[in-house]
């Protein structure tokens, strides 16, 4: 198989050629045109892309972060990761998209973090655009272009997946449900592609069968030598065959009249590779369009109107009239019930909640893992390092897959002089491409007096967001003095308005100095608005803060009805 990635377009898979046949698997049109639909007012619907809530991301077109990993001999994979930090939510993913030498597949595995301290809408799923074919649960199939696919998931039930508008959606649920605060999601899928096959009768992850005009066809996932292929007949014969399977060719066996209802192949330790019953059966009988494990996305993007372009902030800012309020969908009812757990920010726990608040919710051990680290936050914020490494070790005790508290942890070893090497390997190895393990990196390093920009931090250019990122993190620690050094230093690396902002905050809150923070506000006004726009809780608190300070900005009003326009 050859993939192909385009980084810049959200990190889909643009290409997925099959070798064996020469055929394009995906649907290609000749060029790459938005369509006035979606969330953003503009959607690509080509390839294969991660969906995050159910549905396509806010970042869909925009650029990711990505790292090949050369294979190191004939016998390894070849390896890309793709790692998307901010997309509108609190929601971060990290997809390890590889390739083996030796099977005909294409195999996913994904890492979603919740990396807000509230609840998030999340259905993970993939979504493969195909074009034409007819659907069977988790396998597509395009007799025009003679070409499918078919999923399967390693370990965890995807009980959602549907086939529209050419369009294939293999999801996690069937509704979209909460992924809870620092939670991760974990999940690997596989590909499978078919091709040269004619028509489509059954498939499994090792081979995949077609009979048509009197000719049986297997085609492989990889090598498979002295295999024994059975056959039973409509008139009760059964027959069997020594077979040799290549992923490169396909087994053409001519049945000369014979009508078999039945398939079975089996490896030399007769063991069951593939069982198929029916094979007599019509096109209509096999393919269902009303399948189980199925999600209805149009009931959902309807319910939720998502396929509005975000609001004009320029035009809506505090004090106007809000619009009449829309009258809620019908189905509104089903759908409150997986979002009932998005917790109000007023009724959320936070760095701000009082501590005998945060003790009592850590009775719940639902909760007991945020309620420490919170904790540690508070603990990193009243300089109180040691206290707070004993309050993340906690709370990996109940979520060691949170790779941020890896990293809060890391962080509190090096303010306390103590050695933090173990945790920042075990933050990497959870999330190899998470921002905030650069800027570590960076913030342990000697203050240098060099106006220069420093070289570490220059692939965070490409995605300039993630500097404010990190600088969100450090500020809901409390870390202003880490924070401003982060800030100054991104600043050198990407001048973005929001950093200057945020830096004003840092000042105002560590030092008090509204003076100084008055010039980060003048520098910020030099560039026109425009994106990144804030969407961060750290944000939200940063804008409120610096409005009240200094009423009379426009800029600072301008984005506070910017705010106000995502909230209503």
């Amino acid at each position: 198989m050859r993939a192909t990635l385009l980084p810049g377009l959200g990190g889909r898979i643009i290409s997925l050629f099959d070798k064996r046949t020469g055929s394009e698997i995906l649907r290609r049109h000749t060029a790459i045109e938005p369509q006035p639909c979606g969330r953003r007012g503009a959607s690509v619907r080509e390839g294969i892309q991660l969906f995050l809530d159910g549905q396509e991301r806010l970042n869909a077109l925009g650029n990711v972060s990505t790292q090949i990993e050369f294979a190191t001999d004939d016998n390894a994979d070849a390896v890309v990761w793709i790692a998307e930090t901010f997309s509108g939510t609190g929601l971060s993913f990290h997809l390890k998209v590889s390739l083996p030498p030796d099977r005909a597949e294409l195999r996913f595995e994904a890492r979603v973090l919740n990396r807000w301290l509230r609840p998030q809408d999340y259905n993970g799923l993939l979504s493969v655009y195909l074009g034409d074919g007819k659907s069977d649960g988790n396998r597509v199939f395009s007799s025009d272009r003679n070409v499918g696919i078919a999923m399967y998931s390693d370990g965890l039930p995807f009980d959602g997946t549907e086939f529209r508008d050419g369009c294939l959606r293999y999801a996690r649920f069937s509704e979209t449900r909460s992924l809870a605060p620092r939670q991760v999601d974990a999940w690997s899928l596989t590909l499978v592609p078919m091709s040269g096959l004619g028509s489509l009768v059954g498939a499994c992850r090792e081979a995949s069968v077609s009979l048509d005009s009197g000719v049986l066809r297997i085609q492989c996932t990889e090598q498979r030598l002295g295999h024994k292929l059975l056959l039973l007949t409509e008139d009760g014969q059964t027959l069997e065959a020594k077979v040799d399977l290549y992923p490169e060719n396909l087994l053409e066996i001519p049945l000369n009249g014979l009508k078999p209802v039945s398939l079975v192949l089996k490896d030399p330790g007769k063991r069951e590779i593939l069982r198929l019953d029916g094979l007599q059966r019509s096109d209509e009988q096999r393919y269902s369009a009303d399948r189980e494990q199925r999600f209805s996305v149009e009931a959902l993007e309807r319910s939720r109107n998502f396929d509005r372009p975000l609001p004009d902030f320029a035009d809506s800012v505090p004090g106007e009239p809000e619009d009449e309020p829309q009258q809620a969908p019908s189905n509104a009812r089903t759908l409150q019930r997986f979002n009932a757990s998005r917790v109000p920010r007023s009724n959320a726990l936070t760095t701000t909640s009082p501590i005998i608040d945060l003790q009592r919710a850590a009775f719940d051990i639902s909760t007991r893992h945020l309620v420490h680290t919170l904790l540690g936050m508070k603990a990193l914020a009243e300089k109180r390092n040691f206290e707070a490494c004993e309050l993340f070790e906690q709370a990996l005790m109940y979520n060691a897959d949170d790779p941020l508290a890896w990293w809060a942890k890391a962080l509190a070893l090096r303010l306390s002089d103590e050695d933090n090497q173990a945790e920042l390997l075990n933050a990497h190895y959870l999330a190899p491409m998470e921002p905030a393990l650069r800027a570590e990196s960076f913030l342990s390093q000697p203050i240098s007096l060099d106006a220069a920009s420093n070289p570490l931090l220059a692939p965070l250019e490409e995605n300039p967001e993630e500097f404010i990122e990190v600088a969100c993190l450090l500020i809901e620690c409390g870390l202003f003095d880490q924070a401003s050094r982060w800030i100054d230093e991104a600043i050198r690396h990407r001048d973005l308005p929001m950093l200057r902002y945020l830096m004003a905050y840092c000042l105002m809150k560590a030092t008090k100095l509204n003076a100084e923070a008055s010039d980060q506000i003048r520098l910020a006004a030099v560039t026109p608005i425009g994106p990144p726009f804030p969407f961060r809780d750290v944000e939200r608190v940063a804008i409120d803060a610096l409005r009240e300070a200094f009423p009379g900005d426009e800029r600072l009003i301008t984005l506070a009805g910017y705010l106000a326009s995502i909230d209503s």
